[in-house]
């Protein structure tokens, strides 16, 4: 499916994308390793194109093949698709991170891109005078 082996046989990658795509799904941000996020990255987007471009059933059943809850299908066709700005370029930011505690693996997070008008709404908050800089 991506362009990495990750030095993993086919059925145990295909199920590692499947599981990342999903988590990434439920909870909006995934922080992984720099590989695993840029192999997930491309598949993100393209799930999310044909999530936002056709809601019919068939759409639901073939996105349902490849995420593995049905919460996380109904998460992105009502939580998710909504919030998604109508745009042909990338859906998904690869934001780099700090690296790893344990083995200093660098890592990068996966963020789903928001409209702008509601990006602006959380960072315009008003500073209480003793706060501001």
């Amino acid at each position: 499916m991506g362009k990495f082996k990750l030095s993993r046989q086919k059925a145990h990658r295909v199920s590692l994308e499947r599981n990342l795509l999903t988590s990434l799904v439920l909870h909006k941000r995934l922080v992984t390793t720099d590989a695993k996020a840029k192999q997930v990255k491309p598949l993100a987007d393209k799930l999310l194109h044909k999530a936002q471009t056709d809601q019919n059933l068939s759409t639901k059943r073939s996105v349902g093949n490849i995420l593995h809850t049905k919460k996380a299908v109904k998460e992105l066709f009502e939580v998710v698709v909504p919030k998604l700005p109508k745009t042909k370029g990338s859906l998904v930011k690869l934001v780099k991170v700090e690296p790893r505690v344990g083995d200093r693996a660098n890592r990068s997070a996966l963020v789903i891109t928001k409209k702008p008008e509601e990006i602006k709404k959380k960072t315009t908050k008003k500073l209480k005078p003793h706060e501001k800089k």
